[in-house]
């Protein structure tokens, strides 16, 4: 069973238990930097960035997750299914959405896990003996 702890918080800027994630802050300042760029090529005077919180979802678990929009705020398999459906959203195009469902079904059915490779190998450490010594 997993389990999340969510504190509440006066400031506007940590309302967001789960932390800012690059992507949703990063696509928003890339409109507005393109609008700006156009503005200053015509010079016309810029305009300021404000970022605009769309909600937060995180998975905690299979078949589980959290979800928080602003004060509504939900979990489980509802919104577990809610993540699903928005991480398969966001892909552009159909085929990528497609190939994105297919990788995430097929282990996700047959209960196998993504595969993990580690590939440093161990480098024997020299040690030195006393103060004077070297390797």
């Amino acid at each position: 069973m997993s389990a999340a702890v969510l504190q509440e918080s006066s400031s506007r800027a940590s309302r967001s238990a789960f932390g800012r994630r690059g992507n949703p802050a990063a696509i928003q300042e890339g409109r507005v930097a393109a609008r700006n760029a156009l503005r200053i090529i015509n010079e016309e005077t810029t305009s300021p960035f404000h970022y605009y919180n769309k909600g937060d979802l995180a998975t905690i678990g299979r078949n589980c997750a959290i979800a928080l929009f602003g004060r509504v705020e939900g979990g489980g398999y509802p919104a577990w299914l809610l993540w699903l459906f928005v991480q398969i959203l966001y892909p552009a195009g159909f085929r990528n959405r497609l190939t994105l469902l297919i990788q995430w079904a097929w282990p996700y059915f047959t209960f196998q896990r993504g595969v993990r490779l580690i590939t440093a190998t161990e480098r024997p450490v020299r040690r030195v003996t006393g103060a004077g010594d070297r390797p």
